[in-house]
């Protein structure tokens, strides 16, 4: 009867040990770091591709957006390092999370007084301060991650009703905030970041994908009636472009010179790629004047470049990316430290298919810039201090099943 008990005690030791061991692979940090480094490369290459042309045609230097795109690269990889030094127990803390979401709502604000808001295609969303232009929406989908995870992490047996209003209604504010700037793309992330975080910490899964479906139909029966009647003059002033966009949607070869200039030249642009692209820095269509070509468009340069194959496995880096953070916040055991990850996983995964959807005309285009790749400081900088905090976490949980997986061997 011992023998039997001990060659029991030691299979569930070995059952144990194989669990820590799939955990840790689950874990795969040098994936994401390597993954982060190529995306960060290819979006610093196209950039100077998308730029350079029209940067020699106004008499600028062709590197100007490349180099100024490298310094803030530069900036963010110095400013990982240093987050990586500090404790998960500092960075994780409920007041600076608050904080952090009232500046980032006071800078929403201050983007619609004369002062310090910066007009530019037709929305007023950039901020200006001591010289410095950033967008203060970039900002709130890192503090909205940031807050819900560090106020749900304290609430592991889940939330009141009053809890529940309380988090939505700071949302759907913040979301408000960014849609009036107009920036219907940015209210929409808030939205998906807010949901997904606060379904996965208080409701059954069930509940959440019914919950996403009713959001996605009526999103889809919105368009529906925007579209149905038929003349922008019905919607606020603020959302006239929605309805132009929803009627380009269609077949912007219609109003070429026009509304579907931008998303036609874009499309022009894939075709002319083809399969293999037309090679790093020969796209043609970007020198007939595609707009945004290093930002909202900057995918369809790199399908022109770089071909349906340069393309394909672009998508399959940043999808990559957003699974293997997604996948480890499955395996972190502390409550607060997998909502921040499943919610920088959900931020990445959400921009990609609002940037790329727009590109390929599949829903309106938004403004929404793709994750690493498309020109923008603010953004970069952004992703890359939400990057580096994944990293600490992750490095922490593999030292803590390191420990684990070490007295396991010693007691089997």
């Amino acid at each position: 009867m011992p023998f039997y008990f001990s060659n029991l005690i030691l299979q569930f030791a070995l059952e144990k040990d194989r669990g820590e061991r799939m955990n840790l692979r689950t874990l795969g940090l040098t994936k994401i770091l390597l993954t982060f480094i190529i995306l960060s490369i290819i979006g610093a290459l196209m950039i100077y591709s998308a730029s350079s042309y029209d940067l020699l045609m106004q008499g600028v230097k062709p590197t100007a957006v490349f180099i100024k795109q490298g310094i803030i690269m530069c900036l963010s990889w110095v400013l990982m390092f240093v987050i990586y030094k500090v404790r998960l127990e500092v960075l994780f803390n409920k007041k600076i999370a608050i904080g952090l979401l009232l500046v980032s709502v006071l800078l929403l604000l201050m983007v619609r007084l004369p002062f310090f808001g910066v007009a530019a295609n037709g929305a007023q969303r950039w901020i200006s301060l001591f010289g410095i232009q950033f967008q203060p929406s970039e900002l709130c989908n890192f503090a909205i991650i940031y807050y819900l995870s560090c106020y749900l992490g304290e609430k592991e047996n889940g939330l009141t009703t009053k809890q529940l209003r309380k988090q939505w209604l700071f949302v759907l504010v913040v979301a408000f905030l960014v849609l009036i700037q107009p920036k219907v793309g940015g209210a929409i992330l808030i939205l998906v970041i807010g949901s997904v975080l606060i379904f996965s910490a208080s409701i059954h899964a069930k509940f959440s994908v019914i919950a996403a479906g009713i959001v996605v139909a009526s999103a889809a029966l919105l368009s529906k009636i925007i579209i149905f009647l038929g003349d922008h003059r019905y919607l606020p002033h603020f959302f006239a472009h929605v309805y132009d966009r929803l009627v380009v949607l269609k077949n912007p070869f219609l109003s070429f010179h026009d509304r579907g200039f931008q998303p036609s030249m874009a499309y022009l642009a894939m075709y002319n790629g083809g399969f293999w692209g037309t090679g790093l820095a020969n796209g043609m269509v970007k020198k007939g004047g595609l707009p945004e070509g290093q930002t909202d468009f900057i995918f369809a340069v790199i399908v022109e470049e770089l071909g349906l194959i340069g393309g394909l496995l672009l998508l399959f880096l940043l999808l990559f990316l957003a699974a293997s953070i997604l996948r480890s916040s499955c395996v972190i055991k502390n409550h607060c430290y997998g909502l921040f990850l499943l919610g920088v996983g959900t931020l990445i995964l959400a921009q990609t298919a609002i940037n790329i959807g727009g590109v390929l005309g599949l829903i309106p285009m938004t403004g929404i810039p793709l994750p690493f790749v498309s020109y923008g400081g603010t953004s970069y900088l952004i992703f890359s201090v939400a990057l580096g905090i994944v990293i600490k976490i992750i490095v922490n949980e593999r030292r803590q099943l390191n420990g684990q997986y070490k007295k396991i061997q010693l007691t089997s």
